[in-house]
């Protein structure tokens, strides 16, 4: 096989695998549509493979729908031409990645609520944290809706060291997203 062609190969094989195909299925396809009258025995000598691993690419593109019976020769497999075989591949795969992406959508929505229904109560009946599990938790929902500036009064002169370690990577993060924090 020239060097050119070779390169046209690879990349199908690539393109092929990002669709989801095996690299083994992807070559025997591919052998497959360069040479439509080769047997199992014929693809697995030209591929290196074995008998059964052919013959295991081949369920895995029938369940692709990339190989259908061939009506010529009993017992075989012909490939799908790829506008017909990949066209339908690429609309299966969107249709998942559209719902999928609905999936996404109403999972947002849903925290949106959850999150808009907690501030709602917080408001109307003030909030109370109890533990430094439940103040931490509360810093770093505030920290995340920090915009500009983090102003801190901190009454006492002792601080545990686990409390100042705590801070430390809250500070961290919002001092990376320009964040100025100033404490008292």
């Amino acid at each position: 096989m020239p060097e050119r062609d070779r390169i046209i190969t690879g990349g199908c094989i690539a393109m092929l695998e990002t669709l989801g195909l095996s690299g083994a299925a992807a070559a025997v396809y591919q052998a497959m549509l360069d040479r439509p009258g080769d047997a199992v025995a014929d693809l697995a000598a030209e591929l290196q493979l074995t008998a059964a691993q052919v013959h295991g690419c081949l369920d895995e593109l029938a369940t692709l729908l990339l190989v259908r019976a061939s009506s010529e020769h009993p017992g075989q497999m012909r490939a799908v031409s790829p506008e017909v075989g990949l066209a339908d591949m690429l609309a299966r795969q969107e249709a998942e990645l559209a719902a999928r992406q609905a999936q996404l959508a109403a999972s947002r929505a849903a925290v949106t609520r959850l999150v808009a229904d907690r501030a709602d109560t917080r408001a109307a009946h003030g909030e109370r944290l109890l533990g430094m599990d439940a103040i931490q938790g509360r810093l770093e929902e505030l920290g995340r809706r920090m915009t500009t500036e983090c102003l801190g009064v901190h009454p006492g002169t002792g601080h545990r060291p686990e409390d100042l370690a705590a801070a430390r990577g809250a500070n961290a993060e919002a001092l990376a997203r320009g964040i100025v924090v100033k404490g008292l």
